[in-house]
């Protein structure tokens, strides 16, 4: 009864308001003037209708989400009907993929960089977005110790570096830590460290080094990077050093900031040296003197002018292969010949100069001294200001040319990276010269594989006449194939015939690996 009578109330409402509303569209009609007796008449009028559009926006919203609701519940179905091969991949082959992916994302290994807080918080979200796209995800995840063994140990977060490791099985782990003074860091690292096989030490200002003087024998620990904010020199830092590289019987491979005389007591046991600082020619002779089975140094040398108190005797070093020097300003053209002309290395293959203002007399020196075999040549060659540099460009492509020609180069050479650029750092094309002496079929680079310089598209010719010749060369006379050609492109705006989209089919049909990328800015 009360329902009827409810909704015959609401019938008669709406009669009354379609009643109401027929007289006033009636009234509207004529130029009746309303009395005030039909006011409240029109106002009851005017709010009965926005009740009911309020109702039925009402009922639209709830329309529109039990729509939405089915909608997603369509979706939902849907999905589990499209073929998915990834949910039928076995947890090994997903475990490989997973794998594959973090491996694009590594533990930064250079813990004074300024963009190392970046690139850690990149190489931890590679592995946490893992955990989060599904259950069975996580769990393969989980299960796979190789995405967990390596690791940047937090300060305040005990929690995470425990679960993190823990993931690692019993794999070897690699670690960076900031030297601090939170015990439970302190202790992760020490349980950790045997099992440690790269190491990324940060020393910051004021650090406590007492609280680390129980350091565990880590036998695993092949490569190092120790970097230290303050001096060298302070007693504490020099005493701990020498006790944390004594508990490393197996280190090779050191990147570091520490001084010759740090390093002096382990100079029979490195192989590998990695400046993290700017030195001057001075002390990168010094590294070499004090580590005597160093097989590989990458510096970084100061060159200024009127900054060269050189009074050392001539170093023959027996063991070193590799020899990076980065110049940090190469203002004078013959600054190079400052280290290069104190050196002699007999077992010299891998040399690596940049940037410099080339002059092809310590080159040639040091090789005809060492009597080496030089695979694989880099020159980062800075075109000199005509106002402080005796040599032309014809002379200074000349020299290039020598130093390829040289018995100790040319029939020994694999890889040649050659950089052109003028005085204002930009990058250059590489010389007529040198194009024409490596398109040569006449057997001068036997072994050459590799090649990477700067062209421009008026020179595509020439480059597909190299690759055609040691294509020729190869079948002939049995020299290696040239496997990679890595091409700059120079000429941003350049409209001729030889465009790199137009020719690139044409140089990779040869047999060779091109790789080509524009360079426009300084490089």
């Amino acid at each position: 009864m009360q329902r009827e009578t409810r909704s015959r109330k609401k019938g008669n409402t709406r009669v009354k308001a379609s009643q109401t509303s027929l007289d006033v569209f009636s009234l509207l009609k004529t130029n009746h003037i309303t009395a005030p007796h039909e006011r409240p008449l029109i106002e009851a009028s005017i709010e009965t209708c926005r009740l009911e559009i309020e109702s039925a926006e009402e009922e639209i919203r709830r329309l529109h989400d039990k729509q939405a609701t089915y909608e997603f519940i369509i979706e939902l179905n849907h999905n589990l009907l499209l073929p998915s091969p990834i949910r039928s991949l076995p947890p090994e082959i997903l475990s490989n993929i997973f794998a594959a992916y973090c491996d694009m994302h590594q533990l930064p290994d250079h813990p004074v960089d300024p963009s190392w807080g970046r690139r850690n918080l990149i190489f931890l979200k590679s592995r946490l977005h893992l955990l989060g796209i599904c259950r069975r995800w996580r769990e393969v995840a989980l299960s796979t110790p190789r995405l967990w063994n390596s690791f940047a140990i937090v300060r305040k977060g005990a929690e995470l570096n425990q679960r993190w490791l823990g993931s690692a099985g019993t794999l070897p782990v690699e670690l960076s830590y900031h030297i601090n003074d939170n015990k439970h860091a302190q202790q992760l690292l020490s349980a950790y460290l045997p099992r440690c096989e790269t190491l990324h030490l940060h020393i910051p200002n004021g650090s406590n080094l007492g609280t680390l003087d129980r350091i565990p024998r880590a036998s695993r620990l092949t490569t190092l990077t120790l970097h230290c904010s303050e001096a060298w020199h302070h007693s504490e830092t020099q005493s701990w050093t020498e006790i944390l590289l004594q508990s490393l019987p197996a280190l090779t491979s050191l990147t570091t900031n520490a001084s010759p005389e740090v390093l002096s007591p382990f100079g029979t046991q490195l192989s590998q040296l990695i400046l993290l600082d700017h030195i001057f020619p001075l002390e990168g002779l010094s590294y070499l003197r004090v580590l005597t089975r160093l097989k590989s140094i990458h510096c970084r040398l100061y060159t200024y002018p009127d900054m060269i108190p050189f009074v050392q005797e001539p170093l023959t070093h027996e063991h070193l292969e590799s020899l990076t020097f980065k110049y940090a300003h190469p203002y004078k053209d013959d600054q190079h010949g400052i280290v290069l002309n104190h050196l002699t290395i007999p077992r010299l293959q891998h040399l690596d100069l940049k940037p410099f203002k080339f002059c092809p007399e310590p080159l040639m020196k040091l090789f005809e001294r060492s009597s080496c075999q030089i695979s694989s040549l880099t020159l980062d060659v800075r075109w000199p200001h005509h106002h402080d540099c005796p040599f032309s460009d014809a002379q200074i492509e000349d020299g290039l040319e020598e130093c390829l020609k040289s018995p100790h180069v040319g029939k020994y050479l694999e890889k040649f990276f050659l950089i052109m650029r003028d005085f204002n750092d930009i990058r250059d094309t590489i010389p007529a010269t040198l194009l024409r002496l490596l398109s040569k079929s006449t057997g001068l680079f036997p072994k050459l594989a590799e090649l990477h310089f700067s062209y421009s598209c008026e020179q595509v010719p020439q480059i597909l006449d190299l690759l055609r010749n040691r294509a020729t060369n190869c079948e002939e006379n049995g020299v290696a194939q040239l496997e990679l050609l890595e091409l700059q492109y120079m000429d941003e705006c350049y409209e001729g015939p030889y465009l790199p989209e137009h020719n690139i089919v044409s140089l990779r049909q040869s047999g060779t690996v091109v790789e080509t990328r524009i360079c426009t800015d300084k490089d």
